[in-house]
């Protein structure tokens, strides 16, 4: 029984022996007809070996498939024979092995862009017999890409695949495992290829792995991708995905990768599909987005433009950082454009938020939260200009007040085109209080009531502003029905606010660079603390040729006043004044500058006045102010000696020195007084002052220090009896302590 037994199984094992050589020798001398039958190319190698240890394998070295101008190396192939199917009669191979393999694969299609080229075979995979191949394991395998000037691009590989199926002109390999280092592409799942060169393949993986950053820099260097719209891709490390899809057509120049869902970190894209094509065209489409905030401005900070931006918004908001947390969801994503010279995008997206914390540090250190509690967004791009329309945003503030809007606008911002409803209840920005109802409809007119409250500044401003009509040159008309702005004496006192002077920091019309704005503006009522009172403003203002310039009529007082200044960036100003008024009632006109001086004067006033000032900060304006002003006073009465304020207590001087006793006079009658004096960089010079009276005369001359309230003045005082004095008066104006 035994020596039956060991007969049997020699005569197999002889069998598959002589079976398997035949299969060795009938591939060795066959190689060359079966590879140009079902590949189309002519093949090389330097040797055949037969191993029958530990499994039953055939061996090449050296092998070189040539077609065309391409060749693929392969330095060792292994296959693996099905022993039964060749028992049968049949060649099969349950495995190929393929060491170190060097694969052409062209990205960049010979024929394009050349239309009397002639088109070359394509090294295709339509004839591989499929059926005669189990599986296939390439090691430390590498793709030779041609890509853009036909540049040599090397790409490593390493995959093992098995389950290969033969349908109509492509080959699909079930791939357990696959991964190219370059792009950090990891997956299992499946690869149709139809061409190696031009390379056509496609790729179903229920879970992947890649390097986005890497998969752009591939891109970029085979032309799917331009330089300048990679640049505005953030760079991630390394994303999952599941149901990824990849196809790819070096031929017709596209490639269009899909996935049910990419997600990093926090992040996720949901039904997300990207088409690129060689010719530049891309669309991107996306079902759901979720970003996080922080990861958002990691991407800001990364990109120049983006950080550059945010940067001048930090500066122009006077703080020092700003920084978010929270999620953004955009839906419906569907953007579509083209790369290259002829730039051009076109989309739309939906943008959704709740609960994002937004937190900013002044510049002076201190912190703060807001809140955007809802925001509902639609956002439209034709031909590169966005438009948004924004359906609800709804905000808080940790210092108390809440807000909300809705409208629509375009950018660049077109005032014309913009319709929104906005309000503000006592919205605190560190210690400022803001309310506001504000209102723009397809009317083109806006209304607004606005209030700003804090410990160094109030203002107050209601009105409107309408488009006039489009036959006319003016842009806007802006009509305020009350203006004012107020700044309240702060704790230590009048003396310790004043003791600052004026401002010495510079102006900053830098933001009328580039504007081509036209615009008018009517205030009915205008004051800035106890200034006098503006009263029927008409400005006009016209930025052009990078500057600015305003023009106007001004009452003050019942005086009729006009101004022209020009604002030159960054800095300059330059202004110039004129006014008149005659007959005007003395006791209103004081009362537009102050509340106690009306008490004690009262007449007919006429003046003339022309300043001309430039500088470039407060103080230097007020330090180089130049001009003329002349006053006369008819039928001027001074009242309430007694009690006389303290910046006309040079009228005690003057009764003094007459030998008028002031304590006896309840008030005192002057028939005129005339004034000429010239504004000579922070001094009024008096060229000449008279008083004439039934009681005393004075004449002379002398100045104002204005910065020190100083009164400098020298002449003569004569009393109704004839007697002449001489006047010198030199004392500062100022209040006195009690």
């Amino acid at each position: 029984m035994k020596k039956k037994l060991v007969i049997i199984v020699s005569s197999c094992f002889l069998a598959l022996v002589v079976l398997l050589f035949g299969a060795g020798l009938y591939i060795n001398a066959n190689i060359e007809e079966i590879t140009r039958k079902h590949l189309g190319a002519a093949v090389k190698f330097e040797s055949v070996e037969f191993r029958y240890s530990p499994m039953p394998t055939i061996v090449f070295t050296g092998i070189e498939v040539e077609h065309e101008n391409n060749s693929v190396k392969i330095p060792s192939l292994s296959l693996y024979p099905d022993l039964l199917a060749l028992i049968g009669g049949r060649i099969s191979l349950k495995r190929v092995v393929l060491d170190d393999p060097l694969l052409p694969a062209d990205l960049i299609s010979r024929d394009r862009g050349n239309g009397n080229m002639e088109k070359a075979a394509p090294l295709s995979t339509s004839a591989i017999p499929a059926e005669m191949i189990g599986g296939i394991t390439v090691n430390r395998g590498r793709f030779m890409l041609k890509g853009l000037g036909a540049e040599i691009q090397p790409v490593s590989f390493a995959l093992a695949m098995d389950q290969i199926e033969k349908k109509d002109q492509t080959v699909s390999v079930r791939v357990k495992e696959f991964s190219v280092d370059e792009i950090g592409l990891k997956f299992a799942g499946s690869i149709t290829v139809s061409s190696l060169e031009p390379l056509k393949l496609r790729v179903d993986a229920p879970e992947a792995s890649l390097n986005p950053g890497a998969v752009k820099d591939f891109l970029v260097k085979f032309g799917f991708l331009k330089e300048d719209l990679a640049g505005q891709i953030p760079r991630i490390e390394k994303v999952g995905a599941r149901n990824l899809k990849l196809e790819m057509d070096s031929q017709t120049g596209d490639l269009i990768l899909s996935s049910a869902s990419l997600y990093f970190d926090k992040n996720e894209f949901k039904e997300i599909s990207v088409s690129l094509s060689k010719d530049g065209a891309y669309q991107l489409k996306c079902a759901n987005l979720s970003f996080d905030v922080e990861t958002v401005y990691g991407w800001i900070m990364e990109n120049p433009r983006g950080k550059e931006a945010l940067d001048n918004l930090i500066a122009k908001a006077k703080l020092k950082t700003l920084n978010a947390k929270g999620a953004i969801t955009l839906s419906s994503l569907d953007i579509k454009g083209t790369q290259g010279d002829k730039t051009s995008v076109s989309g739309s997206v939906d943008l959704k938020t709740e609960g994002l914390k937004i937190h900013v540090v002044s510049e002076k250190g201190a912190g703060q939260d807001f809140t955007v509690d809802r925001l509902d967004t639609r956002i439209t791009i034709k031909e590169g200009k966005p438009s948004i329309n924004v359906e609800k945003l709804q905000f808080s503030s940790s210092k108390g007040g809440a807000g909300s809007m809705s409208g629509s606008f375009a950018l660049p911002l077109d005032l014309e085109k913009t319709a929104f409803k906005g309000r503000l209840n006592t919205f605190g920005v560190f210690d400022t209080v803001l309310d506001l109802k504000a209102e723009k409809g397809e009317a083109l007119s806006l209304k607004f009531d606005f209030g700003l409250a804090n410990p160094s500044l109030q203002v107050l401003a209601e009105g409107g502003m309408v488009k006039v009509r489009p036959d006319r040159e003016m842009g806007f008309v802006a009509r305020l029905n009350n203006f004012r702005i107020s700044r309240p004496v702060s704790a230590k006192g009048e003396e310790d606010q004043a003791s600052h002077g004026p401002g010495t920091r510079n102006f900053d019309f830098t933001v009328v660079k580039g504007k081509d704005l036209h615009l008018k503006a009517l205030i009915r009522s205008f004051q800035f603390n106890d200034l006098p009172r503006m009263a029927d403003i008409n400005l006009e203002l016209l930025c052009r040729q990078d500057q600015a310039t305003v023009t106007g009529r001004i009452r003050v007082g019942g005086m009729n006043m006009s101004m022209a200044a020009r604002f030159l960036p960054p800095s300059t100003l330059v202004a110039q004044i004129d006014g008149k008024g005659a007959g005007l009632s003395l006791y209103s006109f004081i009362a537009s500058f102050s509340r106690e001086l009306p008490l004690h004067l009262s007449g007919k006033l006429t003046v003339s006045a022309s300043i001309f000032t430039s500088g470039d900060n407060p103080k230097a304006l007020l330090d180089g102010a130049e001009g003329q002003v002349v006053a006369r006073i008819s039928r001027c009465s001074v009242h309430n000696i007694s009690t006389l304020d303290y910046r006309l207590s040079f009228l005690i001087d003057i009764l003094t020195v007459a030998g008028v006793d002031p304590g006896t006079l309840d008030s005192i009658y002057f028939d005129s007084a005339v004034a000429r004096a010239d504004l000579q960089g922070g001094r009024i010079v008096l060229d000449t002052f008279s008083l004439r009276g039934p009681l005393i005369d004075a004449w002379g001359r002398g100045e104002f220090l204005i910065k020190e309230k100083r009164l400098l003045l020298a002449g003569q005082v004569q009393t109704a009896l004839g007697i002449t004095k001489d006047l010198d008066i030199d004392k500062v104006l100022e209040r006195r302590k009690t």
